[in-house]
């Protein structure tokens, strides 16, 4: 079951928080008062991956999440719905999954 929303810093440290906007809060917040001037902190979130922490507190990918999520029946199936975004060619074949955070709660 996930839990809360969580970014993974490249270094392997993982911040949480409802919303994935909540953990690079929280992240920004921690190394401030830590010293670390604000720019210092927004450039060390730099490359981290975005995800989830389930009931177990592993960090799972937003793809690795959905699956979870939707086995726990707490979001619904999805399905590929054809989309046109400029500089981007997603096709039903190269289609993932990704769960948000709206998706729970």
């Amino acid at each position: 079951m996930i839990v809360a929303s969580a970014i993974k810093l490249v270094d392997g440290r993982v911040y949480v928080g409802k919303r994935h906007g909540d953990c690079f809060k929280n992240l920004a917040i921690i190394f401030i008062k830590t010293g670390m001037s604000a720019e210092e902190a927004i450039k060390i979130h730099l490359g981290c991956k975005q995800g989830f922490i389930n009931d177990s507190l592993e960090f799972l990918t937003r793809e690795e999440a959905y699956y979870e999520a939707f086995n726990c029946r707490q979001c619904k199936e999805q399905h590929y719905v054809e989309t046109r975004i400029q500089g981007f060619t997603i096709t039903a074949e190269n289609w993932k999954p990704c769960l948000f955070s709206e998706d729970l709660w």
